[in-house]
């Protein structure tokens, strides 16, 4: 999921999003804790649309995804 969705946009510099395994970008997304940077993301934040552009997404799959990138980025 993350290379056919979420790399178009956190695998290149777009709009600022935090690059996948950009530690320095992501310790203060990850310091707000699991459940607010999957609930911001899911519902959109900042320049991030909800669930990353995809309406067809799950709930689970965007969360997944998104500790993949998380676990890719210096969180545990």
């Amino acid at each position: 999921m993350y290379e056919s969705i979420c790399s178009n946009c956190h695998s290149k510099v777009f709009m600022n999003s935090p690059q996948l395994g950009d530690k320095k970008a992501w310790t203060p997304l990850i310091a707000e804790g699991q459940i607010v940077i999957t609930a911001h993301g899911f519902v959109g934040v900042r320049a991030m649309p909800s669930k990353g552009g995809r309406a067809d997404l799950t709930f689970n799959q965007f969360s997944d995804t998104l500790n993949y990138m998380v676990n890719k980025s210096g969180g545990d």
